[in-house]
C-alpha cells in the first residue's frame, strides 16, 4: 500500500507541474524529452551505477521495455493532439477510461474474481473519472475556437482521442502483463525502468530534432529546467507504480485505486496549492472516488 500511495503522490505532483507549463510558456514536448533522460539519471543515482547494462538486452522484458518506451512518446503526441482539437477534459477522460481495457484484460486473461462490491466500486470509479474531467462552462470564444479547429480539419482528427484511449490502455495492459507473466520482479528492476525511459527519450529526441530542422521549435533553457523538475517525480511515479504491482494486487483492484487516488489527491492539491474553485462536479467526483476506494478495497 505504501508504494501505491507514493506513486499517487508523485503522479499528483506531476499534475501540478504540468499545470504550470502553459502559464510559463514551456514547450511541452521538449520538456518531456528532457524529463525522460532525467528519469534515467535518477535511476543511475539510485542504483549507484549506470542502470542499463549489456545483459539487459538478453532479459525477457527487453522487447516490452522498448515497446513501452515507443508507446510513451507516441501516446504523448496523441494526448497533445486531443488537447488541441478537443480540449483537456476530453484528453483526461480518454486516458482514464483506458481502465475499461485493463479491467477487461484482467478478467478475461487472468480470471480475476468479480463480486458485487467490486462491481459497485468500478461503477463509482468510472463515475468519478467522468465528473473529475467535466470542464467549466466554456466561453463563447473558446467554443468557437474548438468548432473552427474541427471544421478546418476533417474526421481525421478523431484519431487523436481514439489513439489516446487505446495507447493508454495498451501501456497499462503491457505493464500488468510483464509484471504478472513475463518478469514478476521487473517492477523492482531499475534496468527495465531506465530502458523504458531511455527509449522514450531517444524517440522523442528524434521528434524534437525534426522540429528544429523544420524550424517549428526554438530552443529555450526554461524547457530544459522544466524537464528536470518534471523528471524527478516522474521517475518516482513510475518506480513506485511498478513496485506496487509486485505487492500482490489484482489488476481489477490496483488500477481503479490508482486512478481514483490520483483524482482525489490532484483535486485537493489543485484546491490548496493552485487555489482552484470548488465546483459541484469536483465534489461529486471526490465523493464517488471515496466510495470507489471503499468498495474496491473490500476485496483486498
Amino acid at each position: 500500500m505504501i508504494s501505491l500511495i507514493c506513486s499517487i503522490l508523485c503522479s499528483t505532483l506531476l499534475v501540478l507541474i504540468f499545470s504550470q507549463f502553459a502559464k510559463n510558456k514551456v514547450h511541452t514536448l521538449q520538456a518531456i524529452v528532457v524529463n525522460y533522460f532525467v528519469c534515467v539519471l535518477c535511476a543511475w543515482l539510485t542504483l549507484g551505477k549506470f542502470p542499463i547494462q549489456a545483459t539487459d538486452f538478453l532479459q525477457s522484458w527487453f522487447p516490452f521495455a522498448i515497446f513501452l518506451g515507443l508507446n510513451f512518446i507516441v501516446g504523448f503526441n496523441m494526448v497533445a493532439g486531443t488537447v488541441q482539437y478537443f480540449g483537456v477534459p476530453v484528453a483526461s477522460v480518454m486516458q482514464k477510461m483506458s481502465l475499461v481495457m485493463v479491467i477487461g484484460f484482467t478478467f478475461f486473461f487472468y480470471h480475476e474474481h468479480l463480486d458485487l462490491y467490486k462491481i459497485i466500486g468500478l461503477v463509482t470509479a468510472f463515475g468519478a473519472i467522468w465528473f473529475s474531467s467535466r470542464p467549466e462552462k466554456l466561453s463563447q470564444t473558446e467554443e468557437n475556437k474548438i468548432v473552427t479547429q474541427n471544421d478546418k480539419s476533417d474526421k481525421f482528427v478523431l484519431i487523436f482521442p481514439v489513439l489516446t484511449l487505446l495507447l493508454s490502455g495498451v501501456i497499462d495492459v503491457t505493464f500488468y502483463y510483464v509484471q504478472r507473466t513475463v518478469s514478476p520482479r521487473s517492477g523492482a528492476n531499475l534496468g527495465f525502468i531506465s530502458l523504458l525511459f531511455g527509449t522514450a527519450g531517444l524517440f522523442g529526441f528524434i521528434f524534437v530534432l525534426i522540429g528544429f530542422a523544420l524550424k517549428k521549435y526554438t530552443f529555450e533553457w526554461k524547457n530544459v529546467i522544466a524537464g528536470v523538475i518534471l523528471g524527478i517525480p516522474n521517475f518516482g511515479s513510475t518506480f513506485f507504480f511498478l513496485k506496487a504491482m509486485n505487492e500482490g494486487w489484482e489488476g481489477s483492484v490496483f488500477f481503479p485505486l490508482n486512478n481514483v487516488g490520483i483524482i482525489v489527491a490532484s483535486t485537493f492539491a489543485a484546491l490548496f496549492f493552485l487555489k482552484e474553485k470548488i465546483t459541484t462536479s469536483k465534489i461529486i467526483s471526490i465523493v464517488l472516488s471515496l466510495f470507489a476506494i471503499f468498495f474496491i478495497t473490500l476485496n483486498k
